[in-house]
């Protein structure tokens, strides 16, 4: 088995996954959070013929945040 360290994904795959980790977290937590409800909306993939969330700011901001750690690892 490989070590969890060794594996990699692309941002994409890296977006989707915080999506749902975010999405069961606010399941488990009965669904009360308005704020993660509002959020886990706008990074919602599924409305757009394109596939991008409906707020694309916030995916930006998502990949510049992956640029910089993957930038900060490689220096």
């Amino acid at each position: 088995m490989t070590d969890a360290n060794e594996k990699s994904v692309d941002v994409t795959l890296a977006f989707t996954a915080m999506r749902r980790f975010l999405s069961e977290y606010w399941i488990r937590g009965g669904r009360e959070s308005d704020d993660l409800a509002d959020l886990l909306s706008s990074l919602d993939t599924g409305r757009r013929a394109d596939s991008d969330p409906l707020d694309i700011a916030l995916y930006r901001d998502w990949e510049r945040i992956c640029e910089e750690l993957l930038n900060a690892r490689n220096n």
